[in-house]
């Protein structure tokens, strides 16, 4: 994928067919909309307020103010669909999650062969559009990893690597801005390849791994052991086995801690919509981003 040269094409470049678009939201059961409605007090007094309501079941995912404009499904897959072809990336995810309120289409990046001085992985990269109904993310781009030995992997919808992208009728200015966020998004992705590289060489000792596990628990680190509850300790457990497990055959280095990281996030710690909620932007994104800030730094 060279991102720098899509500027060009897109002055020839003609978006894929409604028919196209269509398909998809039917094979992927995105084929419904939203829209907002007025919201009323129980006496039928009228409200400021609009709900942004799920048009086939009347599912109301927030409360937003008149100027609000809704993003439907089959623009996030229109643009998704544009980007694969530009790009050449293949759409490999397209999901919805929380009865609908986030929707997401994964699209395959580059394949990278990372190798520190003992240690090699292959990374492979995922380019991924996300929109929500309920305002927990803004519609725009960002990425992720996936390790491919393991399977474990963290995405970046963090201040650096996501782009929000503008709310606009015009579907080739839409690209415009998506081509220029994926640009932002996979030099910031090469970033932090280049640092994996760094991981990989670095020893850690008994007081960083303390340390992470204190930021994954979230535990003070002068707490003793006994005074934590029982549902704490499982979670350090856990947390624990995930880390000495990625380490037994990655190393004890920093990269091995990471991975230890996000084996957790990504296997232990949940399975349900909230939890791939989290892992994307939420609590566990937050926490893979806390430990891969800490661990670049050492």
């Amino acid at each position: 994928m060279n991102v720098l040269e899509l500027a060009p094409q897109l002055q020839d470049f003609r978006p894929v067919e409604h028919d196209r678009v269509q398909e998809m939201l039917e094979k992927y059961n995105w084929n419904w909309e939203v829209e907002t409605k007025p919201l009323f007090l129980g006496n039928q007094i009228a409200t400021p307020f609009l709900g942004v309501v799920r048009t086939e079941n009347n599912h109301c995912f927030q409360t937003v103010s008149k100027y609000y404009e809704p993003m439907q499904n089959s623009e996030l897959m229109e643009i998704a669909l544009n980007v694969s072809e530009l790009t050449g990336g293949e759409i490999e995810v397209t999901k919805s999650i929380c009865d609908g309120a986030v929707t997401y289409v994964s699209i395959t990046g580059r394949t990278l062969k990372v190798e520190g001085s003992n240690v090699g992985d292959v990374v492979g990269e995922k380019i991924t559009l996300v929109n929500s109904h309920d305002g927990s993310k803004s519609f725009g781009i960002g990425f992720g990893h996936v390790i491919l030995s393991c399977t474990n992997g963290m995405t970046r919808f963090d201040r650096k690597g996501f782009v929000s992208i503008r709310h606009t009728s015009n579907m080739r200015r839409k690209l415009n801005d998506a081509i220029g966020g994926l640009k932002k998004v996979v030099n910031e992705s090469t970033s932090m390849i280049e640092g994996y590289k760094r991981l990989m060489d670095k020893p850690v000792r008994t007081a960083e791994i303390q340390k992470v596990i204190n930021i994954v628990a979230e535990i003070d680190v002068n707490t003793p052991a006994d005074q934590l509850s029982t549902r704490k300790r499982n979670i350090v457990q856990s947390v624990w086995d995930s880390l000495t497990g990625e380490m037994s055959y990655k190393g004890q280095t920093a990269w091995g801690l990471l991975n230890g990281v996000t084996h957790y996030t990504s296997k232990i710690a949940g399975k349900s919509d909230s939890a791939l909620r989290s892992k994307m932007f939420g609590t566990a994104a937050k926490k893979d981003l806390s430990v891969w800030d800490y661990l670049i730094k050492l």
